[in-house]
């Protein structure tokens, strides 16, 4: 059985006069209303959508599926032409957008052998390194 996705939204509700000024529409786990503003004090509160649609991801859904397909059609490129240091350049360029470091510095670096040059790859290139550094997941 699938289970719809849940969707977190953690909310800070330590200033009393938020609290004060605006109420909350919600309910507990066993159905009775709560203000979780109220309640909360100077706590975080953390409230869990249950739904199959989200607005946030809503949002940024089209610009998601934009940037998978130019993922795609960069790659199609790079087999297409595999000495062009541009069509490395974009391919690590977009996979760095979505956040696939690992295999954006793979094909910016690729970009620079091809052409040392390419100042595109080389700002890029030091972008991704910037923010594999501050994140050592990546």
């Amino acid at each position: 059985m699938l289970l719809p996705p849940l969707f977190v939204c953690v909310s800070l509700t330590c200033f009393p006069t938020f609290s004060q000024t605006h109420s909350a529409s919600v309910v507990d786990l066993d159905g009775r209303p709560a203000d979780p503003f109220r309640l909360a004090g100077s706590k975080i509160v953390v409230l869990l959508f249950v739904r199959t649609d989200c607005p946030i991801s809503n949002r940024y859904a089209p610009t998601i599926q934009d940037l998978s397909e130019a993922i795609v059609q960069f790659a199609e490129a790079v087999r297409l032409h595999p000495n062009d240091s541009m069509a490395e350049a974009n391919l690590g360029a977009a996979l760095a957008e979505s956040g696939q470091l690992l295999d954006a510095r793979t094909h910016l670096e690729r970009a620079l052998k091809l052409d040392p040059q390419n100042t595109v790859a080389s700002d890029d290139l030091a972008e991704v390194k910037r923010r594999q550094a501050s994140s050592p997941r990546q």
